[in-house]
This record gives structure tokens, sequence and C-alpha cells, in this order.
């Protein structure tokens, strides 16, 4: 299960959009290479992703081990793996394909990142430099979200870190977004590493993309993946 754990938490930071199909784009794929550390131990998962019009989503990871992820944009998940010929289902609204950075980034809503949508208000907003730096604070707080305060900070209109705050102002995760390329006249960080402090320790994830491809260049039997139906239904 702690593998399942870690491909979860790197397919929700895989997940494309519809601003690229606004702009002609029909599918995209990509390679992707996540690296976790976790009280001293690294573990890594290597795959590529498979983007089409409709909203869905197919990860096929390939290291360390064979695993099929097919996402949508209502949350649905199904694990497959094809040497078992099993299937895991999953639906949470973290993992649609609407609720990501890359959602946020393919869409033109880098300027807040979702939190509006996600019911922040700007607290404060100040510059460094070429940087510009705004505090957002929850508009009403929940109990089971310790969040109440995040910055966001933008270099020439690019967001380039994120942290996410408690009620007393510790900082809970950190994310930066660096190494930025032009991909169909969107900016998109090749890079992403997020922070995750606990109690006890902290979880580091380096996510990487590469070798991406568009329309026609984008051809893999993948973007029509669907799981077997006679794939054995595994209990969570």
């Amino acid at each position: 299960m702690q593998q399942v754990r870690f491909l979860f938490m790197a397919a929700v930071m895989l997940v494309t959009s519809s601003r690229v199909f606004a702009q002609g784009f029909q599918k995209v794929s990509a390679h992707i290479f996540t690296r976790q550390t976790e009280k001293g131990y690294v573990s890594a998962v290597t795959g590529d992703l498979y983007y089409a019009r409709n909203g869905s989503l197919v990860t096929n990871f390939t290291s360390p081990r064979d695993y099929v992820m097919v996402t949508n944009p209502q949350g649905e998940v199904r694990v497959y793996d094809p040497k078992k010929n099993t299937v895991m289902q999953f639906q949470n609204s973290l993992f649609s394909t609407t609720t990501t950075s890359f959602f946020y980034f393919f869409t033109g809503k880098t300027t807040d990142m979702g939190l509006q949508h996600s019911g922040y208000k700007i607290a404060n907003t100040r510059f460094d430099g070429d940087m510009m730096i705004t505090e957002w604070k929850a508009e009403s707080p929940q109990p089971k979200d310790p969040v109440v305060y995040v910055k966001l900070v933008h270099r020439k209109s690019r967001p380039i870190y994120m942290d996410y705050q408690d009620l007393n102002h510790h900082i809970l995760r950190k994310v930066y977004y660096y190494d930025y390329i032009e991909l169909g006249g969107v900016s998109f960080p090749k890079t992403f590493t997020e922070i995750l402090y606990q109690k006890a320790d902290s979880v580091i994830t380096k996510t990487e993309y590469s070798n991406f491809k568009l329309n026609g260049e984008a051809q893999s039997s993948f973007f029509n993946f669907s799981v077997p139906e006679n794939a054995k239904l595994l209990n969570q």
C-alpha cells in the first residue's frame, strides 16, 4: 500500500487541462520522473502520461512497478496492475483533473492558482524587486483543513513559490515551480518541488517532466486505454 500511496501522490501532480485544447491541441503526452524522500528513505516513480481532449488522463507507471492509472475530471481513479490483472477504484475530488497545479497553468489561472475558487481572499500584496508577493487568508476556515494562510510569489507573472500556513502561521507545505518552458504558448514549469512538513520530519517530493508531445506527435494506444472488464476488483 505504501507504493500505491506514493503513486497517488505523484498522480495529484500529473494532470493537464483544457487551456491546451482551447489553443487547438487535441492531446498531449509527457515523460515523468518523481522522487520522494521521507525519513531518510528515497523512492522514485517513472512513467508517461497521456491526456486527451475529453479530460481523461492515463498514466503508465513503468518503474519500480508496472501500473496504469486512469483519472477523469470527476475524480474517479482506477489503478490497474497488468501483471496480476487487478484493479483498485477510488473517487475523491483531490484527484480530479481540474484541481491541480497543471490545471491552473494551462487554463491561465496562475494569477491566484485557484485560491479564490477554494475560498481564499487576498489579505496583502507587496513587491520585492521583480517579485510580486500576495498573501491570502481563508474566508471561512474549516476545522478539518489546517491551512488558513497561503503565500503566493510571482516573478514576471510566473508563479515560482507557494506556502501553506496554519492559524499560527506555521508553514505546513512549500511548493517551488521552476525550469520554465514555452509549451504551445503556455509558460510551464518542467520541475515542481514540494516540501510537506510533519511533526518529526519532512517529506520532499521532486517531479520532473520531459519529452512533451502534442497532437500528431503524441501517438500512443494509451490515449484509448480502458481497464479490462475481467480485471479483478481489489478492496481498498
